[in-house]
């Protein structure tokens, strides 16, 4: 009996020590991916202050009709970044529990306001070689992220692939549309790409955000 005891004993102690470790492992990693978080948002929001300011700075320099509705569109701005920072500072008091949600406000509020700055970007520019430089550099971050996203697909389990690839291959397809109506803007008329570059600014922010969607979904679904 007293040999039973012991062997209980040390198989509860085990245990409590088993459990304890994993619950170290778990806080270990909730501590990294907050850093990571942390690090990843912070130099986001910089970046945002960095354009939101630009455009504020520009405003002086642009025609008088058009001043108002650029204050206007860089208060509204502002407005979406300050809600991004108050998600932010939640950080701080995040749990293991909130975490989750917390990064995919924080995610879907940057991402959401990164396209309405690519938008307005396209839109503030006063020629056509500013809309163009200001297109092809945002083509080329959705490109590569294309390329990330396909490239991570290789991680997920042979179940998820398929459904991976099928978002890929759609995002492929909605960035080749996007490209052939580029096409038409570059042989365009000085008159036609006035009227045109509204609907390639808004398909250009549509891909993004649908890219950033798959992301995120690609993303929660390879750290389950």
């Amino acid at each position: 009996m007293k040999r039973l005891s012991i062997a209980l004993f040390c198989s509860v102690f085990l245990l409590a020590a088993c459990t304890e470790r994993e619950q170290e492992a778990v806080d270990a990693n909730f501590e990294q991916e907050t850093a990571e978080l942390r690090t990843e948002m912070q130099q986001s929001i910089a970046e945002f202050d960095r354009e939101i300011n630009e455009m504020e700075a520009n405003i002086e320099n642009a025609p008088e009709e058009a001043r108002a509705e650029m204050r206007e569109e860089v208060a509204e701005l502002r407005a979406k970044r300050d809600a991004l920072q108050n998600d932010f500072d939640q950080l701080a008091t995040a749990t293991a529990e909130n975490f989750a949600d917390l990064r995919t406000r924080l995610h879907r509020g940057a991402n959401e306001l990164e396209s309405e700055l690519v938008e307005a970007r396209l839109e503030a520019a006063q020629t056509r070689e500013e809309f163009q430089q200001a297109w092809q550099a945002r083509m080329t971050e959705l490109d590569q992220e294309i390329a990330e996203m396909e490239a991570d697909a290789a991680n997920a389990s042979a179940e998820a692939r398929a459904e991976y690839d099928q978002a890929v291959a759609e995002l492929r397809e909605e960035r080749r549309q996007l490209g052939e109506r580029w096409d038409a803007f570059a042989n365009a008329t000085e008159e036609q790409w006035q009227e045109m570059r509204a609907d390639l600014a808004s398909g250009l922010s549509s891909l993004g955000r649908n890219i950033d969607s798959a992301t995120d979904r690609m993303a929660a679904d390879l750290r389950d």
